[in-house]
């Protein structure tokens, strides 16, 4: 069985992960997800991907018996890509856009207060997109992830790197 919690380590200074990870395999966590509001850490500007403190972190928390779950890193697009594609940001019910989201529990008691739902249809088909782009340029850093990735899902040992949603169909 799979115990364990999300876990963003864009977030803490590198030398908090050891303790981290520590802390978790102390408490018995086996898995950890992760990565779902990185993505203008993996690419802060449009083609410039940095996956290398990802690696570490995934390496990091295999080493302590924990192995890690992808998201898909749409819940926080970065500035330069909601420029280019404001239709990507949530909407009301009635269509009016949500522009600047608060906190996420004060947003969606505030959606479920008003009765109304969420929807960013456009996010999905945009991360798939870049996420083929991705997969088709010569970037080695995104190689090197791909590999990764390809390399943990077949591996039946500690450490293993599930395919997340965004990279689930390779």
């Amino acid at each position: 069985m799979k115990i364990g919690a999300a876990y963003y380590p864009e977030h803490w200074p590198r030398e908090r992960w050891p303790e981290d990870a520590r802390m978790m395999q102390a408490a018995g966590f086996n898995l950890v997800r992760m990565a779902e509001f990185a993505w203008t850490r993996m690419e802060p500007r449009e083609g410039m991907f940095d996956f290398a403190w990802l690696d570490e972190a995934v390496n990091l928390l295999g080493k302590h018996g924990i192995d890690t779950l992808l998201g898909t890193p749409t819940a926080a697009p970065p500035g330069w890509v909601v420029k280019q594609s404001p239709e990507i940001l949530p909407r009301t019910a009635d269509g009016h856009t949500i522009a600047r989201l608060p906190a996420r529990s004060q947003w969606l008691e505030s959606v479920s207060q008003a009765g109304t739902s969420v929807r960013a249809p456009k996010t999905k088909s945009l991360s798939s997109n870049r996420i083929d782009r991705l997969r088709r340029s010569k970037n080695p850093a995104a190689d090197s992830l791909f590999a990764l990735i390809r390399q943990r899902a077949g591996d039946e040992g500690r450490g293993r790197l599930f395919k997340g949603a965004a990279f689930g169909s390779d």
